[in-house]
């Protein structure tokens, strides 16, 4: 954007030299206006998407964090889950065992 309107600028500046009218010189004068407006506004845009984009970014680990949380509690649920399940199963097996072992007394 500054390239065109420094490109502008010297063209300008040519063509004070070269004798252009009035009316031309505006022309030009307008056109760099509204070049350096319309970058002014390109940069204000991408300054909006820029600060959208951090917001999503925060919002997407926010999410990530809160599913390894949630992870994490599964894991430790089923491992909770497995430990009883397990301890009902010794239990069992040590009450096989102890029926057999009267019986063969």
């Amino acid at each position: 954007m500054q390239d065109a309107t420094e490109n502008s600028k010297d063209e300008l500046n040519q063509k004070k030299r070269s004798g252009v009218s009035i009316e031309t010189m505006i022309l030009y004068d307008n056109f760099a206006r509204g070049t350096r407006v319309q970058g002014e506004r390109q940069d204000k845009i991408m300054s909006e998407i820029n600060t959208k984009l951090e917001a999503k970014k925060e919002e997407v680990v926010e999410a990530m964090r809160k599913r390894r949380t949630m992870e994490i509690l599964k894991e430790r649920d089923f491992l909770k889950e497995k430990k009883i399940r397990e301890k009902k199963e010794t239990a069992i097996h040590d009450e096989v065992a102890s029926n057999l072992w009267i019986r063969k007394s």
